[in-house]
């Protein structure tokens, strides 16, 4: 039961987790601006996160 519970854990800790379309979204996002602006940080967060 054991690995049950690992599992069971794991899968709650990635319940608000943000889905790979959603970075590489935004990643295309920074990659596709023109070269006189600078994206030097990005913070992305899901919206439901709380604070």
């Amino acid at each position: 039961m054991i690995i049950l519970d690992l599992k069971t854990g794991i899968d709650k800790a990635y319940e608000g987790a943000i889905n790979h379309e959603s970075i590489a979204g935004a990643t295309v996002f920074a990659i596709e601006h023109p070269s006189d602006v600078a994206i030097n940080e990005m913070l992305i967060r899901p919206t439901h996160q709380v604070r």
